[in-house]
């Protein structure tokens, strides 16, 4: 990453390179007609020169462009110029979340997981999923907004076997990694895994090569004791489990039940406000206990609710 040499496609200036992906690199460029600061994603060439793959990446990216929300990273339009296919879109002046202080201020975390959560929401909303939710495409400016940036382009399962970005597949679901395309439940997930780094400060599946992590995905439940072993109050640690249950079943089914979740950990911890640290439990057996049995309770709810609403 870096400054690289002044470079025009048409009316847009490429300043500097923020980003690089198994689709294509991200420079910091200034739109020379509009005048302002935008971000410029240049495809690779050789999967756009795969006709199926050039359609739904137009499709996607058009879609994408329908979706208004403050936690969502505008994108303006999908462009060819010199025979290369560029995304436009808003530039995020700020750092992945997971480089914040949310590990140790639980106010903050939660703060950050609603923004997520949230931008998320009004994506599948629209039907968009996102499918490459990781630290790196989640981002806070310097207003303390979070975006969610970059909807991943690829959705065949091949594309997933052949995944070779070590960053990228640490975040994918079970199924995505079994060869199905991502879905709603996949998304949370990856959101799942982003909190747990948010908290933790690594991935749960850190270590090993690539078809290593493969394979600690597909067949082992997350290890959230490293959670509980940092303090972290009992109902989060409830919650990033269900979020990243092995069985899609097992997780929350769309984003209305997460934010209710979320929304009554909120309310819960406004009257019992702390900052959880990074030395070792602070919650009594008795307490966890009892969270564990209000969290059942809401979830339970609101799988009455839902029921009823079908």
């Amino acid at each position: 990453m870096g400054e690289v040499e002044p470079k025009r496609l048409s009316h847009y200036a490429l300043t500097e390179e923020i980003g690089s992906g198994r689709n294509g690199t991200v420079y910091r460029g200034f739109d020379m007609e509009q005048q302002r600061v935008i971000a410029v994603k240049v495809l690779r060439e050789g999967i756009m020169a795969v006709h199926n793959f050039q359609k739904q990446a137009i499709a996607r990216t058009m879609t994408v462009a329908q979706i208004d929300h403050p936690n969502v990273a505008n994108v303006t339009a999908i462009e060819k110029i010199d025979n290369l296919y560029v995304i436009i879109s808003e530039l995020v002046e700020g750092r992945s979340i997971c480089e914040t202080q949310g590990r140790g201020n639980l106010k903050l975390f939660l703060n950050i997981a609603l923004q997520l959560v949230t931008g998320l929401q009004e994506a599948h909303r629209q039907m968009v999923i996102h499918g490459n939710i990781r630290p790196s495409n989640v981002l806070m400016d310097r207003e303390g907004v979070v975006k969610l940036t970059d909807f991943g382009l690829h959705q065949t399962p091949d594309a997933v076997a052949g995944e070779d970005d070590i960053e990228a597949l640490r975040y994918l679901s079970p199924e995505q990694i079994d060869g199905h395309p991502p879905n709603f439940v996949s998304d949370l997930y990856s959101v799942g895994l982003v909190l747990y780094n948010l908290l933790c400060g690594s991935t749960p599946f850190q270590d090993g090569e690539a078809d290593e992590v493969r394979w600690a995905i597909k067949s082992n439940p997350v290890n959230i004791e490293p959670l509980r072993e940092r303090g972290i109050p009992g109902e989060i640690v409830l919650l990033v489990e269900k979020l990243t249950a092995l069985k899609p079943e097992d997780r929350f089914a769309n984003t209305e039940g997460l934010l209710i979740t979320l929304e009554a950990i909120g309310d819960f911890e406004s009257s019992h406000q702390h900052s959880f640290d990074q030395t070792g439990p602070k919650w009594s057996a008795r307490q966890y206990l009892m969270v564990s049995v209000l969290i059942f309770l809401l979830i339970i709810f609101w799988i009455i609710i839902t029921s009823y609403q079908n």
